[in-house]
């Protein structure tokens, strides 16, 4: 339905921002460079933009989830993706939500990897693990619980 403009105008003030912590940036920046002949790197890309589900009521599982980084392949068929893991990584809720994404990536038969956050990266060893990426079993009776324990306190979104 169209909802007309508001005829305030919001009051708040907008700045513009970078899409990356520099942590997110630095790894873009190697991530660019091992990918760029074979594939396209799309960051912060929405479950909605990777995955479709044939049963509207679950489409709540995919809400506002995001994959830090996607790796296409030249026919936009979806190669990866790839979350990035550093210290705000440490807590259940994040945990449980990267659970959550990488068994929907995973029912779609796409791997997702999650890799450590460093300092310096080595292009040619990202390539290498994109290369090698492969879906990975998860463990389902622990991934039932998270979902209801997610629900059950509302952090189902990302």
């Amino acid at each position: 339905m169209y909802k007309p403009i508001p005829d305030v105008p919001p009051k708040g003030n907008f700045l513009k921002k970078t899409p990356f912590t520099p942590a997110e940036e630095r790894f873009f920046r190697v991530l660019q460079e091992a990918v760029t002949d074979s594939y396209y790197l799309f960051p912060k890309v929405t479950l909605y933009e990777i995955l479709q589900n044939t049963k509207p009521q679950e489409w709540h599982y995919l809400g506002a989830k995001s994959i830090d980084f996607m790796i296409y392949d030249k026919t936009f068929e979806p190669k990866c993706g790839i979350e990035l893991t550093d210290c705000y990584h440490d807590n259940k809720i994040t945990r449980e939500r990267d659970l959550l994404k990488k068994f929907l990536l995973a029912k779609a038969d796409i791997p997702c990897i999650h890799i450590s956050v460093e300092d310096n990266y080595k292009a040619r060893e990202l390539r290498n693990i994109i290369l090698n990426a492969k879906v990975e079993p998860i463990d389902y009776p622990k991934l039932a619980d998270v979902i209801v324990e997610m629900v059950s306190i509302g952090h189902g979104d990302d």
